[in-house]
């Protein structure tokens, strides 16, 4: 007897079942490849939501997934050359994104985020140096 491996959900086969959506978004990239610009619309309205869920995952912060997902459609959409049909276009999306958030926390990372005084003064010590002077300045009862 043989024994059978299961195939992860997860696996591509050589045969891949395309969803509704999935039909969709290369119909979308084929007229946007054709010249119909506005059909991008399409693939932002079907896989915007999908996508600033991801990028809110990875970087916790509103603003930032947005500008992220915004990114991701910019280059996905400069990119549309480079992608091959045969793979599902979301999941290129979502390698797009992953990527874009990638690049926004090592940038994070490689500038210090200034403490609330530093954004209010300019520096810490200048904020010290205002707690200071309105201590010296302050009227003692004797």
């Amino acid at each position: 007897m043989s024994a059978m491996r299961a195939v992860p959900s997860h696996a591509v086969t050589s045969e891949a079942v395309w969803t509704a959506a999935d039909t969709a978004d290369r119909r979308a990239i084929a007229r946007v490849r054709c010249g119909e610009v506005a059909a991008f619309a399409e693939v932002v309205t079907r896989h915007q939501e999908r996508l600033m869920a991801t990028a809110y995952h990875l970087l916790r912060h509103p603003e930032d997934a947005a500008d992220a997902v915004q990114e991701t459609f910019l280059r996905a959409y400069r990119a549309l050359d480079q992608y091959d049909e045969e793979r599902r276009f979301a999941a290129w999306l979502s390698r797009i994104t992953t990527n874009v958030c990638l690049s926004t926390l090592r940038a994070r990372q490689a500038r210090p985020v200034a403490c609330a005084e530093e954004r209010e003064y300019g520096t810490r010590d200048g904020a010290y140096s205002q707690v200071e002077q309105a201590l010296v300045d302050y009227p003692v009862e004797t």
